[in-house]
């Protein structure tokens, strides 16, 4: 898990994250994501959104469960 949080650091500081919906929505549209990662804590409505472009635009899509050990 550590490796992913570095790894997703990495390319925060490289500026290659769009962070927030409406970044991603922008990145998704202009094609420049490749993965979108929606948190497990997101509303209803975003998941079903971002699904809903998931299927029209092609794009790695991953729902974020973190839990509690």
């Amino acid at each position: 898990m550590r490796k992913f949080y570095s790894l997703l650091g990495l390319c925060k500081r490289a500026n290659k994250v769009a962070g927030g919906e409406v970044a991603a929505e922008e990145a998704i549209r202009g094609k420049k994501a490749c993965l979108v990662i929606v948190a497990g804590d997101a509303s209803a409505n975003t998941k079903k959104n971002f699904i809903t472009l998931h299927r029209f635009m092609k794009f790695r899509f991953w729902n974020w469960e973190q839990r509690q050990i």
